[in-house]
């Protein structure tokens, strides 16, 4: 997995200096929709364990005439050599209110030894963005 996180944000990267937007989710890589503008990018969030796990989530977004078009969330999970924890999935959603996008993401890391109970952690987000290129973070935590 840690290998596939690196390619997709080197892709992402290469894409953003070549002049297009790919993104990069836990699912798949694809183009961005059509938009009339230049799509924005959110302020990130980073939260990690140190020598755990790290997570990072933005949004990209197409904001126009008042409105937003659509947003397509990103989030890069990465484990460190010796960690003892692995990636299981990433759940995402946006929902609109009124105009502007709360875009929601959550990673699972599972974290245990061979001799010790396992155990599960929650990294999630939800950053909020407007169709004029604002954005903030209105909340993070760990579960």
């Amino acid at each position: 997995m840690r290998a596939r996180n690196v390619a997709m944000t080197l892709a992402l990267g290469a894409a953003l200096l070549a002049g297009g937007l790919p993104v990069a989710n836990a699912a798949d890589t694809t183009e961005l929709p059509l938009c009339a503008t230049v799509p924005h990018r959110s302020v990130p969030v980073h939260i990690e364990s140190p020598g755990q796990w790290s997570y990072d989530h933005y949004l990209i977004w197409c904001g126009h005439d008042g409105r937003i078009d659509w947003t397509v969330p990103v989030v890069t999970n990465k484990i460190p050599e010796g960690s003892n924890c692995e990636w299981r999935e990433n759940q995402e959603s946006q929902t609109r209110d009124g105009d502007y996008v709360h875009g929601f993401a959550m990673s699972e890391f599972s974290c245990g030894k061979d001799d010790e109970p396992g155990y599960e952690v929650h990294p999630w987000s939800i950053v909020g963005v407007q169709p004029d290129g604002r954005s903030w973070v209105v909340a993070k935590g760990i579960d």
